[in-house]
């Protein structure tokens, strides 16, 4: 069975246009939402979940990441740091960390996505849990059109295929990659052997399709409530006044 993971690795090294001026001098991940950073609240949450280790890449501004959390032992946790110099998809921003980890399952991230903190302890539970030893428990959320992120294409739970920035109104499938998954340790394997594109940046929707090519068993956890995305000035504004960013941070005060 399954060991139940107490290791993250965060992606945050988005340069955050859409977000300008706010990203001017910061990072998207450290923008202050509800009193603290959009990391911090990540951190926290997992930390509530048993994650007790994490794994940062960064890029534009990194040093403000490292700075303000250092080794974690504030949040009473222990961080490390990678930086992706050049930006290359969320798979290319892995293989920057390949050194750092054991033969050990972990939770995977978006750095600027919130979302109920009860999900890390669900999608913690589902795969470990799971007698079927799942390679990848893929957090989902359902949108009017996946065509902006990762297209998930699923019967029950089982994921049958994924595909990445779709053009709109093409995907078929009202699932979308939610920014949260529970990886087994083979994932780094299909990392290392997937086919890079000539063109384009490599994502992890496409090492998890190799995965399902070579029957890998991929099963999904529905996201409980709703996602905070921030593409806009506009966003950051709302959610400091959003109930469920505060409903959210007593869990973890």
């Amino acid at each position: 069975m399954p060991v139940r993971p107490h290791n993250a690795l965060i992606l945050a090294a988005g340069r955050g246009m859409r977000l300008m001026p706010l990203t001017a001098e910061c990072p998207k991940p450290m923008i202050p939402v509800g009193g603290r950073p959009i990391l911090e609240h990540i951190l926290l949450g997992l930390r509530t979940a048993g994650v007790d280790e994490a794994v940062i890449v960064h890029g534009y501004c990194g040093e403000v990441i490292e700075t303000h959390f250092g080794d974690g032992a504030a949040l009473g946790m222990h961080v490390r740091y990678r930086a992706q110099t050049q930006l290359g998809g969320t798979a290319d921003a892995m293989l920057t960390t390949t050194d750092l980890w054991d033969d050990e399952p972990f939770v995977l991230l978006w750095g600027d996505i919130l979302f109920d903190p009860a999900n890390y302890t669900a999608a913690l539970a589902r795969y470990a849990d799971d007698p079927a030893q799942p390679a990848c428990v893929l957090g989902v959320n359902w949108v009017d059109d996946p065509y902006a992120g990762g297209a998930v294409y699923r019967d029950g739970d089982r994921v049958l295929h994924l595909a990445e920035k779709l053009p709109r109104g093409t995907a078929g499938t009202h699932w979308n990659i939610a920014g949260l998954m529970v990886l087994a340790p083979s994932v780094w394997r299909y990392l290392k052997h997937t086919a890079k594109p000539e063109n384009g940046e490599f994502y992890i929707t496409q090492v998890l399709d190799e995965m399902i090519r070579c029957g890998e068993p991929i099963v999904t956890h529905e996201l409980i409530g709703q996602r905070l995305h921030f593409t806009a000035p506009d966003d950051v504004q709302a959610a400091d006044t959003d109930p469920r960013l505060a409903a959210w941070s007593a869990t973890y005060a």
